[in-house]
Formats: structure tokens, C-alpha cells, sequence
């Protein structure tokens, strides 16, 4: 009995002001995000599996989550980032193109390891591709001032191409609209 009433004394000072109101935390913020951006993943899915006909398949949700994170990291529209991965790898994680290009993005071993130090085996790893992959067009859309079809040249094509390309004055469309706009 002793002992019992020295843990209760011992206890309800510790207990005295332990009472908070309610209030939201990081990880819940964390958590209601990832529950949004899985409800956005598999609309998304929803609406390319149609299209994609026979790869429809293997653009799981599970795939198709992990494009919206690694696109909303990296700031990259999540329209783009579909298409992107659907037009480099019909959605194969282990896909490897004629010239040597890996995974979902088809990042080439270079890149992957100058861009984000990734060895060819990571760039197999569907996270560890599309968050390269996303990296390196976010820094070719900031370097082609967010002109989508000049950073997609230079993803494709390598930068020196679209370097080249932005010298002949292609970008001369977008500026005239870019000004008419303003």
C-alpha cells in the first residue's frame, strides 16, 4: 500500500498541466499531403490508362505515387512528368534505350552521375530514376527561363542542342507572346 501511494504521489506531478488543447502537428500536415497527393496519383492513373492502351499496366498507383512525389519535389508540372516518363519508358522501370539511357526517365549513366551521383544500378530503382530525372529538368527549365519545349530539346538532346536552337531565335514565338500577355 506504501508503495502504491509513493508511484500516485510520485505520478500526479508529473500529470499536473499535461492537458494541451488540441492543435494540428507537422506529420499530420505530412500525412493529409501524402494522402492528397495519392488521391491526385490515381486520378492521374485514372485518366492515362485509357490512353496508354497496352501500358496501361504498368502504370500502377504505386508508380504513379511516386511520379506526383518526385514531380511536386522538384516543382515539375505533374502532366509533364506523366508524359515525360510515359514517352521515355512507356512506365518500365528497368527500360534501357539503343544509346543507353536507364529506367523511367531514361537518364544516361553520365548524367545520373554527374547530376545527382547515381551509379546505373540506382538508376534502375524507380525512385532513385525519377528523382534524377525530375532534378535534371527542373535545372533545364530554370535554365531555359520555364520554356518547356526548349528544356525538353536539351533533355532529350543534350543542352548543347538546345543551346544551339535557342541561338536560331526558336524562342522568338514565346517571346512575342510572353510580351503580348504582359
Amino acid at each position: 500500500m506504501k508503495a502504491l501511494r509513493m508511484l500516485v504521489c510520485s505520478i500526479l506531478p508529473l500529470m499536473a498541466g499535461t492537458e494541451k488543447s488540441w492543435a494540428p502537428t507537422p506529420a499530420m500536415a505530412d500525412g493529409a499531403r501524402s494522402a492528397r497527393q495519392w488521391t491526385s496519383a490515381q486520378e492521374f492513373a485514372r485518366q492515362y490508362r485509357p490512353i496508354l492502351r497496352a501500358d496501361s499496366i504498368r502504370l500502377s498507383d504505386s508508380l504513379a505515387y511516386q511520379i506526383v512525389l518526385a514531380a511536386d519535389k522538384h516543382g515539375i508540372e505533374r502532366q509533364l512528368a506523366f508524359q515525360l516518363v510515359w514517352v521515355e519508358s512507356r512506365f518500365k522501370p528497368d527500360a534501357v534505350s539503343p544509346v543507353g539511357a536507364l529506367g523511367l526517365t531514361q537518364v544516361m549513366p553520365r548524367t545520373g552521375q554527374g547530376v545527382c551521383a547515381l551509379t546505373p544500378r540506382q538508376l534502375h530503382e524507380a525512385e532513385h530514376n525519377l528523382d534524377c530525372g525530375f532534378t535534371y529538368l527542373a535545372q533545364l527549365l530554370s535554365r531555359y527561363d520555364n520554356v518547356q519545349w526548349l528544356a525538353l530539346v536539351a533533355y532529350y538532346r543534350g543542352p548543347y542542342r538546345a543551346d544551339q536552337v535557342r541561338a536560331l531565335g526558336l524562342g522568338y514565338p514565346e517571346n512575342i507572346l510572353t510580351r503580348a500577355a504582359n
